[in-house]
């Protein structure tokens, strides 16, 4: 397949037939387009990223689970309780398909025809774009079954997991509520065992409001200036763009799962209509919560229509 900077160097009409190239990527190189979307985002890097040749698998999660020890007898099968905890060790993926659709003007190809890099930053922008996109969809994600052809339906996020999960803490806060309240119910409200390891995902707009809080408090401005705006009971803050105002989750990290099948397909074309070079990137991804226990939501109060606080 021609390179793009061969393809930006041609001179004359470009032969669309010579244009197109596409199918699915070798493992290996699927596996490096993965990390390079996985780097292009500072959130992707903190928590557990799960490469996978299978659509559907049982993720092991050994490193995350506590509590599973269990004693059988020898010569005896597990009771049903004992197999629940066994079972706390793996959780159930199923890798969705997502497509990025993206075009390079003929203008572009020209302008960059003594470009050396071009090859390397047009990728590197793609990158960007899905792993922007991959963070957006982890945060607001609501169905899986993409009705409506929302974007917000392509997959389940953590925060819609966590809701719909029966062993996580779910807490509401009435609109007039204090953020600063409401972090710290969920902090007393936390797993003891992996407290020292959470952290509470928040909006930009939710940490302002946090600090400005602080700060009208006596004594305020010297906590800010020392960043002491940053923990709320020594719990870090983790300001994360896409977050939905107003929500907040307590979690280890590592805890927020995302898989991404090895099955990554780039195809290529020009269309000469619109005299663009187009792609058309398909990876499969899902989103899980590794330990339900060790998770706190908070969410607004949908009965408090009003946003009195009553």
């Amino acid at each position: 397949m021609k390179g793009l900077l061969d393809i930006a160097k041609a001179t004359g009409t470009i032969n669309a037939t010579d244009m197109q190239a596409g199918g699915t990527l070798k493992p290996e190189v699927a596996r490096k387009v993965i990390n390079t979307v996985v780097e292009k985002n500072e959130f992707l890097q903190k928590i557990t990223i799960d490469k996978t040749k299978k659509l559907q698998k049982d993720l092991s999660i050994w490193s995350l689970a506590s509590g599973i020890l269990v004693r059988v007898d020898q010569g005896k099968a597990p009771t049903e309780t004992q197999r629940q905890k066994i079972g706390v060790a793996s959780v159930k993926l199923d890798n969705k398909p997502v497509q990025l659709f993206a075009r390079i003007t003929q203008d572009t190809l020209e302008d960059n025809a003594d470009n050396p890099n071009f090859e390397k930053e047009t990728f590197d922008s793609f990158a960007k774009a899905f792993s922007n996109d991959l963070q957006n969809l982890g945060m607001i994600g609501e169905k899986d079954d993409y009705s409506s052809k929302s974007f917000k339906n392509l997959n389940k996020g953590w925060f819609t997991l966590a809701k719909e999960k029966s062993a996580t803490v779910k807490l509401q806060h009435k609109a007039a509520s204090k953020i600063s309240d409401v972090l710290a119910a969920m902090v007393k409200a936390a797993n003891a065992d992996v407290l020292k390891e959470s952290v509470i995902v928040i909006s930009q707009a939710d940490y302002l409001t946090y600090q400005q809080e602080i700060g009208g408090k006596n004594g305020g401005l010297s906590i800010l200036l020392n960043a002491g705006a940053k923990h709320v009971l020594g719990v870090p803050l983790e300001v994360a763009s896409y977050v939905p105002k107003g929500n907040f989750l307590l979690t280890p990290l590592k805890n927020l799962i995302m898989s991404m099948g090895l099955e990554v397909r780039r195809v290529r074309w020009y269309d000469n209509d619109e005299s663009s070079l187009k792609y058309k990137f398909e990876l499969y991804n899902d989103y899980e919560i590794g330990v339900e226990e060790w998770v706190v939501l908070s969410e607004p109060d949908e009965s408090d229509t009003d946003g009195d606080g009553v």
